[in-house]
């Protein structure tokens, strides 16, 4: 990995445990008391997974929908491949006898 791979790798960790620390209840520390270079490490954390998350949520609802309904789909059709489908779907009436009297 090159030099600046490292760079931002360790930069994330770094902001990952940060808010892991932030997280935990038992150090006691809240996001109302954070101040100059912790807040802007916290806005940068939050910014970073909202945009992971929404990449992320596309990427697994996309997988989702293609194996959930893609699979669904080959199956109805091959279902379906041996119904022979009739040729028109049109209804003839005979109308010989009907002098529209009594049509309501």
């Amino acid at each position: 990995m090159s030099g600046n791979g490292m760079i931002l790798l360790g930069i994330l960790a770094y902001l990952f445990l940060f808010e892991l620390a932030l997280s935990s209840k038992y150090i006691g520390l809240k996001e109302e008391n954070l101040k100059g270079v912790l807040k802007l490490q916290h806005s940068m954390w939050m910014k970073f997974s909202h945009a992971l998350g929404a990449v992320m949520s596309k990427i697994i609802l996309t997988v989702l929908w293609l194996v959930g309904i893609g699979f669904y789909a080959i199956f109805w059709k091959l279902g379906h491949l041996r119904t022979k489908k009739k040729e028109t779907y049109w209804v003839e009436i005979d109308n010989k006898e009907n002098n529209m009297k009594y049509s309501f």
